[in-house]
């Protein structure tokens, strides 16, 4: 999804701005007064609609906003800075990290030299709960002069999208993001690590129709999940023992195996296909050895892939997921609830960009 322009309101030369003025003024008339020919209030129309023509938009800065939606959130500024003779761009905002399930959210800044020519690209990770935090762009000139000041953030990306003239499709993963974000942000209680007071996510304005009409058997088709057993390097039986869906930056399933011995799990053999770009490895935890898959796409949820552990193959895909958690007796309404916001977005990419 792409916005034109970070700055979408016209404005126009000095000159041309006063010229206009001034032919509106000389057209006016008194609506009112009994004596007007129907000639000149033709003429006084006539003259109100050639001023328009007098108006000259004023050069610009192509600013450009656009958010990436595969295999994670990312936002991308592309910012003019060949017009505005910049030297640099500072970019403040909220970084999120996640070390072994401590997240932080922290304010910080990045800063990009100037492109040559043409624009200086700017490409963040964003995670899901965050897409309320504000970002700040400083175009910045010789001398540390700040050029200009540039304030946005998903949210208001979105609902730019949502309410203006965008395909349908382009609107549903806008609305997608906003209830994936505002049910990240209850599940991780972000509000409460983020440096930014008074932070909160809003839904999209249907969700709370859309959660209550969610039918999990309406995708129960789409929820491919299959084992066939087999063995690790030492022999002994490879079991999935639990299953685990990160959101917090790039999305990653973490699929714990039955493996205690961190030496012979590390010496399995661990591969996956069915999907391009997907990616597989053994990996340690504070609660056990795991496999831990990176890659998929928000749209590719339908798509089965295979993963072989030893001799062991698990067949999975996204919805599994999804359908379990929403189906389950054992899981809480804070993950149901987050099921239902990853559903929509990812549901919202898959028609969109499958």
């Amino acid at each position: 999804m792409k916005s034109d322009s970070l700055k979408a309101d016209e404005y126009y030369t000095a000159d041309s701005r006063t010229a206009y003025e001034e032919a509106i003024e000389a057209a006016k008339i008194n609506k009112n007064d009994e004596t007007l020919s129907p000639k000149a209030i033709a003429d006084a129309v006539a003259a109100i609609q050639a001023a328009e023509s007098l108006l000259v938009e004023a050069p610009r800065a192509q600013d450009e906003y656009n958010l990436s939606v595969d295999d994670g959130i990312e936002v991308d500024f592309d910012i003019d800075t060949e017009f505005y003779e910049a030297e640099k761009v500072v970019v403040e905002f909220i970084e999120t990290t996640d070390e072994n399930g401590e997240i932080t959210a922290e304010k910080t800044s990045k800063e990009y030299p100037a492109a040559t020519t043409g624009k200086t690209p700017i490409t963040l990770d964003v995670a899901p709960a965050q897409i309320a935090e504000p970002y700040t762009i400083k175009v910045v000139g010789a001398n540390d002069v700040v050029i200009e000041t540039i304030e946005t953030s998903i949210v208001k990306y979105c609902n730019d999208i949502i309410n203006g003239e965008y395909d349908e499709k382009d609107k549903e993963v806008a609305r997608g993001i906003l209830d994936y974000g505002a049910e990240s942000e209850a599940y991780f209680n972000y509000r409460n690590k983020t440096e930014t007071a008074g932070y909160s996510v809003d839904h999209s304005a249907d969700y709370e129709t859309y959660a209550a009409a969610l039918n999990p058997e309406s995708f129960k088709s789409k929820a491919k999940a299959s084992f066939k057993a087999g063995v690790d390097a030492s022999g002994a039986n490879v079991t999935i023992t639990g299953i685990s869906y990160v959101t917090l930056l790039n999305p990653e399933f973490l699929f714990y195996v039955s493996q205690e011995n961190d030496v012979w799990a590390a010496l399995t053999e661990v591969s996956i296909e069915g999907i391009d770009g997907l990616e597989a490895k053994m990996v340690n935890t504070p609660d056990g050895n795991c496999i831990r898959v990176t890659g998929l796409n928000a749209c590719d949820f339908a798509k089965p892939f295979k993963i072989t552990i030893g001799t062991a193959e698990l067949t999975y895909s996204g919805y599994a997921f999804l359908y379990t958690a929403l189906t389950s007796n054992n899981v809480g309404t804070s993950m149901k609830n987050l099921a239902k916001g990853i559903y929509r977005y990812v549901s919202a990419c898959e028609a969109r960009y499958a």
